[in-house]
């Protein structure tokens, strides 16, 4: 049985998925297995991963017919991952060789294990952007700021018959709405002083340009009915630099407005809702 499982989402990933998948072979620990979910891609994803699978038993391929965004694809690895632990890598993203090692020796600490990443920015200059993540800079703000982007985060599998999976109607910081489930449910964390890999910060991905599925739009637009809260005002200055829409209310104390902002103006046909769409929509309203 290994020990990691590796949990590996992607939407038409081909031009990245292969240097993800090279920086798991370069592990200096063995006995992790790669559960790669190719969520509903319509480029040439399918076919790498099906020969990257015959290439390594260790790799194991699951399938979703269509595209249903990166939690839901998570979970569906999650539910075929059998390690003791699991850890978390995108397709343009990438381990650093001793990741696993450390993962598989340090286990025994915590129930999550959180560790920093250097950033690679893609997307233009860095500027005054950091090099690296340091997550313990989160310290006790830890249900205010992500302390880590899944890269940086692996938990016992156990933990998640107690906090659940991922919120499968939440497209931004998914992630952390998972990570504050753990904690609240008695999760040990623990702040590792290393580093496990990079983080290429490209123009157009998840994290920079949220792409909503049917079923979250849907959920946006039943809780805006509802009059359920579907904002954080920490104003955190993702996309827009507005408040986050949220589809789904969260617990009082954690970020949630109660506040109903009025009817949603209805987008015309074709229209992608999007962070900004929701904004302007608000202030129109």
């Amino acid at each position: 049985m290994p020990v990691v499982s590796v949990i590996v989402p992607i939407h038409n990933g081909s031009a990245t998925i292969e240097r993800a998948l090279r920086s798991l072979l370069a592990q200096s620990f063995g006995a992790w297995e790669a559960v790669t979910i190719d969520d509903g891609s319509t480029d040439s994803t399918h076919e790498i991963l099906q020969a990257w699978a015959a290439r390594d038993p260790r790799f194991h391929l699951v399938r979703l017919a269509d595209s249903r965004g990166p939690g839901a694809a998570r979970n569906a690895g999650l539910r075929a991952a059998r390690g003791e632990f699991i850890a978390y890598l995108d397709d343009d993203d990438e381990f650093y060789a001793d990741y696993m090692q450390r993962v598989a020796a340090l286990r025994g600490n915590a129930d999550v294990l959180v560790f920093g990443f250097d950033m690679l920015y893609e997307d233009g200059p860095r500027g005054d952007r950091p090099e690296a993540w340091d997550p313990t800079q989160v310290g006790r703000d830890f249900f205010n700021f992500n302390p880590a982007v899944p890269l940086g985060m692996s938990h016992r599998r156990s933990l998640l018959d107690r906090a659940g999976r991922f919120n499968e109607m939440v497209w931004l910081q998914e992630d952390f709405d998972l990570w504050k489930r753990m904690a609240r449910n008695g999760a040990k964390f623990s702040f590792v002083s290393a580093k496990s890999g990079i983080y290429h910060v490209r123009p157009g991905t998840l994290s920079q340009s949220p792409r909503l599925t049917a079923p979250q739009r849907e959920a946006v637009l039943a809780n805006w009915r509802a009059g359920r809260p579907i904002f954080t005002p920490s104003g955190n200055g993702i996309d827009c630099g507005e408040p986050s829409p949220h589809p789904n209310p969260l617990p009082v104390g954690e970020g949630t407005s109660s506040r109903h902002p009025g009817p949603l103006p209805v987008a015309p046909d074709g229209v992608r809702l999007t962070l900004c769409t929701i904004r302007l929509a608000i202030r129109r309203a």
